[in-house]
């Protein structure tokens, strides 16, 4: 089997219509972490959990030794989630399921949601099983800068709205890969001196920092990726929206 250079496995940008879902199915050794950016799902497992994950929230489930769970929109509005797919560099741990409420700060923050990076080891942070934070940026002024550590790589969605990265525009929903940088530089508008009031980087992503298995990874800059429809759930073609693949 190819295995992919960096944890990252998939990025899944869905679309879930009301009363559809996805019925019972299995993972094994797979941190999965879904960010509800409108509406809700409704999760059930074989290990006794259950619960509603609305906007606002997130849902980590560490598939460890093997989980079973369904995923259901039992509600009269569209869902729309990102589901962020990591490889473990810890296997067949038992199978766990969390989910936390976000930060709700209307001034710019940078809110690690989850991590397994040695350095929030100590701290509250909910633990994923990989050298890997899942990072939430949001602000209200003309720029925000987040620092990368020496050979860190980033992934990077927006949420709503644009912005640019030195400036790239960067639109919503558009997914972006970060090397070699030191730092990332968001910026509303880079071309203009000042600006009224009214505008926000308003939730600017989810997004992922890590470090990658392998140095053969040589793609520099800030290259695009593709979207791309996941054939595996095809049999519910027109309930879910396009994917976003590393």
């Amino acid at each position: 089997n190819i295995k992919p250079k960096i944890p990252l496995v998939v990025w899944n940008d869905d679309t879930i219509k009301p009363q559809t879902g996805f019925p019972m199915h299995s993972h094994q050794n797979m941190e999965i972490i879904t960010y509800i950016r409108q509406g809700s799902i409704t999760h059930k497992d074989n290990i006794g959990n259950s619960g509603e994950i609305n906007s606002g929230q997130i849902q980590v489930m560490s598939a460890g030794s093997g989980i079973t769970h369904s995923e259901y929109n039992l509600s009269n509005e569209e869902t729309l989630l990102f589901q962020i797919w990591i490889e473990p560099n810890q296997f067949d741990i038992k199978p766990r399921w969390e989910n936390i409420n976000l930060k709700n700060e209307p001034e710019e923050s940078i809110e690690i949601l989850a991590s397994g990076e040695n350095k929030y080891k100590n701290s509250d942070i909910l633990k994923i099983y990989q050298d890997a934070s899942v990072i939430r940026i949001n602000g209200s002024q003309q720029s925000l800068n987040y620092k990368l550590d020496k050979d860190r790589h980033a992934y990077f969605v927006l949420s709503k709205g644009k912005i640019f990265i030195d400036e790239i525009i960067i639109n919503e929903r558009d997914g972006v890969y970060i090397n070699g940088l030191n730092e990332i530089n968001f910026d509303l508008d880079p071309f203009k001196k000042h600006r009224k009031g009214g505008d926000r980087m308003d939730d600017l992503s989810a997004s992922v920092d890590f470090r990658p298995r392998s140095r053969q990874l040589t793609m520099g800059g800030i290259p695009w990726l593709p979207r791309i429809t996941d054939k595996a759930r095809a049999k519910l073609r027109g309930t879910i929206g396009d994917y976003i693949y590393p």
